[in-house]
């Protein structure tokens, strides 16, 4: 069923840009999980977006026990391409061709409650174990940047395959 609504849950704010971004670029409306109850219907057909913390698609099980969701993209911080998405689609016996990662970033002053102190602590112990390593790749050395001073790649050129997806629909 081709979705009619994009439904996301944010925390930083990268989740809800890239679904905001993706609802320019499809002409779906876009909905916050909190607000989407008022919008749409039980069983309607969505894409989600939903940021991820500690392996966790945070705004998933509600939104699925609500809508069909069509399609899914997880927001991490870490780089694409590192078994994260099917990771999640495993966990949540998600069809890989319709689960997508999509790379957002780390912003400590946009952080909410407990997960600010989360990542704060995480960042004061992951940081100094990653900058003594020797031989850091590409993504590790991404990673202790994002660390130290936050960072934000939310980009449209991620979307493309969501969008490739979407347009097949």
């Amino acid at each position: 069923m081709k979705p009619t609504a994009i439904v996301y849950q944010s925390n930083a704010g990268h989740t809800r840009r890239y679904a905001e971004l993706f609802a320019q670029l499809s002409g779906l409306p876009a909905y916050d999980l909190k607000r989407a109850g008022s919008k749409l219907k039980k069983g309607d057909a969505i894409v989600f977006f939903g940021w991820l913390m500690a392996g966790n698609l945070q705004g998933f099980q509600k939104a699925v026990r609500r809508y069909s969701v069509s399609a899914l993209s997880a927001v991490g911080m870490g780089h694409p391409g590192d078994g994260q998405i099917e990771t999640i689609a495993k966990k949540y016996g998600f069809d890989l061709e319709k689960a997508f990662y999509l790379q957002g970033g780390l912003d400590f002053k946009k952080l909410h409650g407990l997960y600010g102190v989360m990542m704060k602590t995480l960042s004061r112990f992951m940081g100094p174990a990653l900058e003594k390593k020797d031989g850091k790749s590409p993504e590790e050395i991404e990673m202790l940047a994002m660390l130290k001073t936050g960072g934000d790649y939310v980009s449209r050129d991620h979307l493309e395959p969501l969008l490739a997806w979407y347009k097949e629909q």
